[in-house]
């Protein structure tokens, strides 16, 4: 690979990470697709390639949709990827250990390479806390060993990585600023949206005292307010497929209710993640974004039909990975403390009493589904940039919705990383909030 290419990924990468992809999102594109092609004619990898530059530009081009390294990772005995394991250089331990997580089923190789990685990068932590090492380098592998790269929240990985940037020899100082810019100018819309979002609060409380009364007609209005808006605007009535995705969240809440029963049988492991990813409400929240994203209503767009909302109703696999993502996190999070007040309708116990294996060997094994959940919303990622049949859908939706598919998949790792952030908010996790919507960034 030539020098500039490299300068040119590292680029990208940054700008991805400072939150304004969105800003050169066609310029990104044509350079990413002009590698893919020198790439793919080239047939092979520049010997000269530096593990670094190869992980890099895997992740990179696979983000953008293009599998040039596909037969590369596909090998089970391809060890070509793994080269320089070995190596003392952390950045591109670093690298492969962010490519790691872009892996599909089948990826073996990429499971590997994500094990190596860690150890070696643990290493390096070990060594440089008894020396004065690169302290910039110690916290980027501090920072992606947390939550790797890929299931980051983009917003908040934007304004963690402005304050790294800063830091990083050099680093473009017009692109700082730019990025500043635009994560001030986010934070505004969020908190614009923040008073919107509770105005009826004070309104209906004010007039509704009973509180069964009050809960049904502010999600009546709610509901009904937003199908009304979608009627007016793009002319589809909505109102039937938001009805529908809150009905079957609401079934599912009724039957973890009787399964709390005593009188009841605790469900199968298989019984109750069929219910619980429903229940988690990531297929509310996902039906509502896409009943609402202005691309995926506007009335140039082909696939808004009552033929792809009755897809994405029934089970579609956009809606249950990440809510199967959510839902395992959730329960991570929060077991612990269930288990301790008896409550067993949660995934490592029901997983406990159906194998008996102990908890630890129950809370790895969810860890190992959530990475496989992740393969299978890995391979949707290509329908962002190529509209062509997928395992995970045979219709063409907009590359902001699909993003939004993938973006409450992090937000499950965020909320319950370091415990139950929803429920019981730690300092840490104040404090994330706060840098999001309320403390701009200064210049």
């Amino acid at each position: 690979m030539e020098e500039d290419s490299l300068l040119i990924l590292e680029l990208i990468d940054d700008i991805q990470r400072l939150g304004l992809a969105h800003r050169f999102e066609s310029g990104i594109k044509k350079a990413l697709d002009n590698l893919a092609f020198i790439i793919d004619g080239c047939n092979t990898m520049s010997s000269n390639m530096s593990l670094h530059e190869v992980a890099l530009c895997f992740r990179l081009l696979r983000q953008n949709g293009t599998d040039v390294f596909k037969d590369l990772v596909s090998d089970k005995n391809n060890e070509a990827l793994l080269k320089g394991c070995g190596h003392e250089d952390v950045r591109d331990m670093l690298s492969l250990y962010d490519a790691s997580y872009l892996a599909y089923q089948g990826e073996d190789i990429l499971d590997k390479a994500r094990e190596h990685a860690t150890e070696r990068l643990n290493t390096f932590l070990m060594e440089i806390s008894s020396s004065n090492g690169d302290e910039n380098m110690e916290e980027l592998v501090r920072h992606s060993l947390e939550v790797p790269l890929h299931r980051r929240m983009v917003m908040l990985e934007a304004r963690w990585y402005i304050e790294a940037y800063k830091k990083k020899e050099g680093a473009n100082m017009a692109l700082l600023e730019l990025a500043k810019l635009e994560f001030n100018m986010a934070q505004s819309v969020l908190q614009g949206d923040l008073k919107v979002s509770s105005r009826w609060d004070i309104n209906v409380m004010s007039s509704m005292p009973k509180y069964m009364k009050l809960c049904f007609l502010a999600f009546y209005n709610t509901i009904n307010e937003m199908g009304y808006e979608a009627l007016k605007n793009y002319g589809h009535n909505t109102i039937p497929y938001l009805t529908k995705a809150w009905a079957g969240m609401l079934k599912a809440f009724l039957k973890e209710a009787k399964w709390s029963s005593k009188e009841c049988n605790p469900p199968t492991f298989s019984e109750y993640m069929e219910n619980a990813w429903i229940s988690v409400s990531g297929a509310v929240i996902l039906v509502h974004t896409y009943c609402h994203l202005d691309d995926e209503l506007s009335d140039d767009n082909i696939n808004y039909s009552k033929e792809a909302l009755c897809h994405l109703m029934n089970s579609n696999e956009m809606l249950r990975w990440p809510s199967i993502i959510f839902r395992l996190c959730n329960d991570l999070a929060t077991s612990s403390e269930e288990i301790a007040r008896g409550e067993t309708v949660n995934d490592i116990s029901c997983y406990m009493n159906e194998t008996g294996v102990s908890e630890e060997h129950a809370r790895e094994h969810m860890k190992y589904l959530i990475d496989e959940a992740w393969k299978n919303m890995n391979e949707g990622l290509l329908l962002i940039t190529k509209h062509e049949y997928s395992p995970m859908n045979d219709h063409v939706f907009s590359k902001s919705f699909l993003q939004s598919t993938i973006n409450l998949a992090r937000i499950s790792h965020y909320t319950y990383h370091t415990g139950d952030s929803h429920g019981a908010p730690d300092a840490g996790s104040k404090k994330r909030v706060m840098s999001l919507l309320m403390n701009p960034i200064k210049s």
